[in-house]
């Protein structure tokens, strides 16, 4: 730079950052010995210097170019000259990115999805557990497993429906963690996919700096067992991923840990996202097992959740139970014998807990015939509490048994004939493992609980 007379820098400070190799406490030494900033002023005279992009810990070209150009278009953004059209992703996709870091500064030119093959903005719900890996990266084993199976369920689908492109060049698969990106590719090995000889993209958010792909997937790896404020804590990264995606962008993780980031700040990355992840774009996809949690009884069907519900969780509690069902329907409460079993478990010294989903119970009832449900099972001694946006369908019973599926408790249509009639899976975990799990998910539920009417 210094043997140029005229410099022209192109790039997006709001993009993945340089990575830095020099600490800030030796910046600030060097800072200090070169009489750069003061030994009395530290912190004052190390913030003007960083605004000007010139620290060897946190700086940049690009952004010492725009904190030295002359020419500023727009007030509310950055120095410089701005491209504002956008041209690759839906509008949907982008306006993300626009809220996030652009202030709707940005001219979406794609137009809105079509109805098509996958959502726009779409969400996988995966009840997986975030670990630390020895190495000090994270991964999530369940995500993955899940992330590789759907893949290749989907190959097929997806190749046909974007002919003649292949796999490798319709997904890619990103995510924080390089131990993630490990976990991803060995559970695609393991089912037969080379993401290596195939060429498939399985890295971390900077490998899709530059690029695109019609889908992306992000594996957030986070799950309500860790909190995932570095997702937060820039902006840059979701920025990145999101705005890889031409067609699709989905998340397929623990979508309560989005929900409680929405809850905490509805402008942090992973908030704002949380408000855009709506019931339209769900995926339907069937649960892996959570190898962490040991060896589990699968359900299949209605019949053998009814019998399950009935005969081992409220005939054998003996402390709580709680049953989480995003719609509650009291016919079919009282159709299946759930209402006089948890009567009688009551009457035990049991306590009863039923968590549903406020929004989906009033679009299909209305709040006062919800509040007229929730009033009559309050009656017979059972507490019904409600949660914005419900993705996890769980029994919890004492510190000794968890269930987690895709099962719809208390509104499932229970006749094969019915034209709502689906098949469901749930997986029962038992043992040791699962009391810590079971803690877990009641501190959760507390904490999304929004009101008891």
């Amino acid at each position: 730079m210094t043997l140029a007379k005229k410099a022209l820098v192109i790039g997006d400070t709001l993009q993945i950052e340089p990575i830095w190799s020099i600490p800030t406490t030796v910046d600030i030494g060097n800072l200090i010995q070169t009489e750069i900033i003061s030994s009395t002023n530290i912190q004052n005279d190390y913030e003007q210097v960083k605004e000007l992009g010139k620290l060897a810990s946190i700086g940049s070209v690009m952004l010492t170019a725009q904190q030295t150009c002359r020419y500023q278009y727009d007030a509310d953004l950055a120095r410089g000259l701005w491209l504002y059209e956008h041209r690759r992703c839906y509008d949907q996709i982008i306006g993300y990115c626009n809220e996030l870091c652009y202030k709707g500064k940005l001219k979406p030119m794609r137009g809105l999805a079509p109805n098509n093959l996958l959502p726009s903005i779409g969400y996988l719900h995966i009840s997986g557990v975030c670990q630390n890996k020895a190495s000090g990266s994270k991964h999530n084993l369940t995500e993955a497993e899940t992330i590789a199976t759907w893949l290749l369920a989907h190959k097929e689908k997806l190749e046909q429906h974007y002919y003649p492109k292949k796999l490798h060049e319709i997904i890619a698969v990103v995510t924080p963690f390089t131990g993630q990106v490990t976990a991803i590719k060995k559970a695609c090995l393991k089912h037969g996919l080379d993401t290596q000889k195939t060429g498939l993209t399985v890295g971390t958010v900077h490998s899709l700096q530059g690029a695109e792909r019609l889908v992306v997937i992000f594996s957030p790896t986070y799950s309500k067992h860790l909190d995932g404020r570095f997702i937060d804590n820039n902006n840059s990264m979701l920025n990145v991923a999101v705005s890889r995606a031409k067609d699709s962008f989905l998340v397929f993780g623990d979508m309560d840990q989005f929900e409680i980031a929405k809850k905490t700040s509805l402008k942090s990355p992973r908030g704002l996202l949380a408000s855009l992840l709506s019931s339209e774009g769900k995926l339907q996809f069937e649960l892996t097992q959570r190898q962490d949690l040991g060896q589990s009884d699968f359900l299949r069907y209605a019949n053998e959740h009814d019998k399950f519900l009935l005969e081992r969780a409220l005939a054998k509690a003996t402390e709580q139970v709680q049953i989480v069902s995003p719609w509650i329907n009291l016919n079919r409460i009282k159709e299946i014998g759930a209402l006089d079993a948890m009567c009688q478990a009551i009457q035990r010294g049991v306590d009863i807990t039923i968590y549903t989903d406020k929004d989906f119970n009033e679009k299909k009832l209305g709040s006062v015939q919800l509040k007229q449900l929730i009033a009559i099972l309050n009656q017979y001694g059972i507490q019904v509490f409600c949660i914005h946006r419900i993705h996890s369908k769980l029994v919890l019973v004492d510190d000794s048994i968890y269930c987690v599926g895709s099962f719809n408790w208390f509104s499932a249509f229970r006749k094969e004939t019915h034209e709502f009639y689906r098949y469901e899976t749930s997986y029962v975990y038992t043992g040791d493992r699962v009391a810590k799990e079971i803690k877990t998910e009641r501190e959760i539920l507390e904490q999304r609980k929004i009101s008891i009417y």
